[in-house]
């Protein structure tokens, strides 16, 4: 009995001694797994260095896509300061390079893909994916991104002036899905950006790429939002 309440006990102190060794960083990251993505933004902001400013923009950015339409412009503003104040930190991280771009795509679709082309966004989203890319080859997310930037300016008809085209949108697509074909949002992009292409010549191949997204197991809270995503994208397709 003695030798199980010992046990016992150095369990517990070990479990609070790993507890209280616990980062900033993984503190940040439990509380963006669980959803509570504004708390993540808070402590991922006060870490000085590229993966802590790179989870706050991360963060912050999911934190934004549950906001109202009129608060979301701010907030994704918020997010590319993040991400830029990562890439200062260290220029040869990735993942910061890609967080530019998903701050600064969020933010054109939220001014409309001809008024951010004008303003250069489409451009400086191009430069971050690229270089997201040059720094890790398999970097899915990444090409997810490209795939869809091609896709929303071939789709206001401008392809030919960004150097964007069909093809090279579905093969972004298709490479990030041969890396990771188990992550949700990849597949519900896939769907947006073939929808956007041509929807009369892709509304099958988009709706078969939403029905394998709602199979796939979320792995934490934003996937949770991107399978709510997915549903509703295969309800207005089968409108």
């Amino acid at each position: 009995m003695k030798k199980i309440l010992l046990s016992a006990a150095l369990f517990a102190a070990m479990s609070l001694l790993t507890s209280s060794l616990a980062t900033p960083l993984q503190d940040a990251q439990k509380l963006y797994t669980k959803g509570d993505f504004k708390a993540a933004v808070d402590i991922a902001n006060d870490i000085q260095s590229s993966e802590g400013q790179t989870l706050a923009a991360k963060a912050n950015s999911i934190y934004a896509s549950t906001q109202s339409d009129n608060k979301q412009e701010a907030i994704y503003a918020e997010s590319e300061k993040y991400a830029n104040n990562a890439i200062k930190l260290n220029s040869k991280y990735s993942d910061a390079y890609f967080e530019l771009a998903r701050a600064l795509g969020r933010l054109s679709q939220l001014r409309g893909t001809l008024a951010a082309l004008s303003q250069g966004l489409g451009t400086k989203v191009k430069s971050a994916l690229e270089t997201c890319i040059d720094l890790d080859r398999n970097s899915a997310e990444c090409m997810v991104s490209f795939g869809l930037w091609h896709a929303e300016i071939v789709a206001k008809g401008v392809g030919w002036i960004y150097g964007a085209n069909e093809g090279a949108s579905i093969n972004f697509f298709e490479r990030a899905i041969a890396i990771e074909p188990k992550i949700i949002i990849h597949r519900v992009e896939y769907a947006h950006g073939m929808l956007l292409l041509n929807r009369d010549k892709y509304k099958a191949a988009a709706k078969s790429q939403l029905e394998i997204a709602l199979k796939l197991e979320p792995r934490d809270a934003a996937d949770k939002l991107d399978l709510e995503r997915a549903k509703r994208d295969l309800a207005d397709l089968n409108k």
